[in-house]
Order: C-alpha cells, then sequence, then structure tokens
C-alpha cells in the first residue's frame, strides 16, 4: 500500500488514477522552418516532463509539473 497521499479530481472528487509521465515539447518552429533551417528551427524547443493521471469517474486529466 501506498503512503503518497490521494488526488482528488477537480470535477468531481473522485480519486485520480496515474498514468505515468510524459514528455510535452514546447517552442520550436512549423515544418516549414524545419525543412528550411535544420536544426537551428529547433534551438528554441524545450522539453517539459508531467506526471499525467485522470478520473475514472468523469475522465477529466490532470498534468502536473514532475518537477525533475
Amino acid at each position: 500500500m501506498s503512503d503518497a497521499p490521494s488526488l482528488k479530481c477537480l470535477r468531481c472528487q473522485g480519486e485520480l488514477a496515474p498514468l505515468g509521465q510524459e514528455t510535452l515539447v514546447t517552442g520550436g518552429s512549423g515544418p516549414a522552418a524545419k525543412f528550411f533551417l535544420g536544426q537551428l528551427a529547433e534551438m528554441e524547443e524545450k522539453n517539459w516532463i508531467v506526471s499525467a493521471y485522470h478520473c475514472p469517474n468523469c475522465h477529466h486529466v490532470e498534468l502536473f509539473d514532475a518537477g525533475q
């Protein structure tokens, strides 16, 4: 049994179930810029690692900063 506190859904107050961690890519450029500029177009891209949770009752999804 886990000692971590349970997270509650903001909509229905049900208990959130963990989905794991995901990496979101922010910034960067569109496909045309990547075609013409290559790696230079990707210099502003950042990776953001989040922990994802979902509510089995109302199917709401929550993302939290993984803080890494």
